[in-house]
């Protein structure tokens, strides 16, 4: 059993109020976690845990989310609110689930989501789409270190993306710096023959300013 137990009987949180102890569970990794029986607003009765209630993950029986598709007319199996929604629960995996294997490199470091968005996902998506937001791009911090905020966020393209990376390579020749793919770009070079050549021993500069030879056609 979990030790310290606070009664939270008859407290809300977002939509729900809580009504009833259950019983605890044990994770895989040997955390124990409290499960508690909630009524939502909209009559709806679950159960959840009581972590994940408090911590905000878990608002509400279901019905927000969907109240929100249908109150702008949206199928959430087909629009493009359905990968809108996804990023934003892929954003909050990475930040706050240890088991994400994402998660060193964000939560792990300090990133998080900034509260407007985490308390409501409707922010997040009218941010979106006022801020560029289209089904070929994706969301990108400005600021490797910095956390998910308007001020912090941007839409992009994969190029884009991986020219902000924090591990990118830097290369300074002739005066000139830029990372591993903006040279490749520069240069007509295919980033997999740069990675070819890497593995095959040569070192950064041969790899990436050696020309590369085109076999003559008989």
């Amino acid at each position: 059993m979990c030790r310290n137990r606070i009664n939270e009987i008859g407290k809300k949180f977002g939509r729900l109020t809580i009504i009833e102890d259950e019983e605890d569970g044990i994770s895989p990794s040997g955390t124990h976690y409290r499960i508690v029986k909630f009524k939502c607003e909209c009559g709806n009765i679950g159960f959840a845990r009581l972590s994940d209630i408090k911590k905000g993950h878990t608002t509400s029986c279901g019905c927000y989310k969907n109240e929100f598709f249908t109150k702008h007319g949206f199928d959430k199996k087909t629009s493009k609110y359905k990968r809108i929604y996804n990023i934003y629960l892929y954003i909050k995996k990475r930040c706050y689930n240890k088991n994400c294997k994402s998660y060193n490199n964000y939560g792990g470091r300090g990133i998080i989501m900034c509260k407007d968005w985490f308390d409501n996902f409707l922010s997040f998506s009218t941010w979106s789409l006022n801020n560029g937001y289209s089904d070929n791009l994706t969301i990108d911090r400005i600021n490797n270190n910095g956390i998910y905020e308007p001020n912090n966020c941007r839409w992009v393209d994969m190029k884009t993306q991986a020219n902000n990376k924090r591990n990118n390579v830097h290369i300074t020749k002739d005066g000139i710096t830029m990372n591993l793919i903006q040279w490749c770009h520069k240069l007509g070079l295919n980033y997999g023959t740069y990675k070819s050549r890497r593995r095959a021993g040569w070192n950064i500069d041969k790899s990436l300013f050696k020309p590369v030879k085109h076999h003559k056609q008989c």
